[in-house]
């Protein structure tokens, strides 16, 4: 559909659209005039790319300002974890079918009159509220119903994504990312996704060396003793395969080949030494942080100085997880 929208409404061919520039796709924009009308534009006042982003983004609009005026309350509602919140795409995908297709029109992109006039009559707002809570309900039965289901699709999906790159770059696996929720919080209002994926690029070497500079002593000496040992092992495998070629592919561990246990061997020292961090580190947990937040553009006010506390490295670290952790 939108392929065929900007062949022949815009007259933009695939191939050019991939190098045109924002600038130039909204001079496209602002000359048709099946957009300017549907959207109430007319040469009086002009379509302009602030506008066009408006439009673009404006079911997202509502959804940051969900997330940074805190009106959902999303923390696991459990003893010990009351303390943090978890988003996940099917949280999202839920909160777009219960709230968004409710409030926009599906065809235009815009707010139901119905929705727009409530606020303007209680009795349309304890009618819209009603709509609301039921739906949440009845999101809530059928999620519980078929979690199951839902959470053998995830591990079916994690298996494809994760099962190739955990054989051929195990690193990557432990990699960090921007959670879901930290994403919604970094997220400016009429940002355009392409805009707001650079900015976050940019964050993440900061990032990681952040949380780099928390080392756990305990952890950290294990990881170190581990390597060692796995270290040691694998050498001597190693060593046994260049003295005999067939050493690692006739020698049988159970019914699998030395050279497979090899691998995975190899594979979980990778992920251990990953953890062992540089003795040659030097961090200022303070300095970093205000560097980061030139491009996360997020900073409360209980991190100001204190940067450096567990505290705050703990909030910090539920915002930036594992790769295998985000779903």
């Amino acid at each position: 559909q939108s392929t065929g929208f900007f062949k022949n409404e815009l007259h933009i061919t695939e191939s050019s659209l991939r190098t045109m520039k924002w600038n130039d796709l909204c001079e496209h924009l602002k000359n048709n005039h099946k957009i300017t009308s549907l959207y109430g534009y007319s040469s009086n006042r002009s379509l302009t790319p602030l506008e066009i982003s408006k439009i673009v983004m404006r079911k997202e609009n509502y959804m940051i300002a969900l997330f940074n005026k805190d009106i959902l309350d999303l923390r696991i509602p459990l003893p010990f974890m009351r303390s943090k919140t978890v988003v996940t795409k099917a949280l999202e995908w839920g909160l777009n079918f219960t709230i968004f297709s409710l409030v926009f029109d599906s065809d235009t992109n815009t707010v139901n009159d119905h929705f727009r006039t409530a606020r303007n009559s209680p009795e349309k707002t304890r009618r819209l509220a009603k709509q609301f809570r039921t739906r949440f309900y009845a999101y809530a039965l059928v999620s519980l119903i078929l979690s199951p289901v839902i959470l053998l699709l995830i591990l079916i999906y994690m298996f494809f994504k994760y099962g190739e790159e955990l054989k051929n770059n195990p690193s990557a696996i432990s990699e960090l990312q921007w959670t879901p929720l930290a994403r919604w919080k970094f997220k400016e209002f009429n940002e355009l996704p392409h805009l707001f994926e650079i900015r976050l690029n940019k964050s993440y070497s900061i990032a990681r060396e952040y949380l780099g500079g928390f080392h756990d002593q305990v952890i950290e000496v294990f990881a170190k003793f581990l390597a060692f040992l796995l270290g040691a092992v694998a050498s001597v495998l190693i060593l046994g395969g260049l003295i005999d070629p067939v050493f690692l592919t006739d020698t049988m561990v159970g019914d699998k080949p030395l050279i497979y246990v090899l691998s995975i061997l190899l594979s979980v020292l990778v992920i251990i030494r990953s953890m062992i961090p540089s003795p040659h580190e030097v961090s200022d947990p303070n300095a970093l942080m205000h560097k980061l937040q030139v491009f996360i553009h997020y900073f409360p006010d209980a991190w100001i100085d204190r940067a450096h506390t567990l505290e705050v490295r703990d909030e910090f670290a539920q915002l930036l997880q594992s790769r295998i952790n985000i779903f």
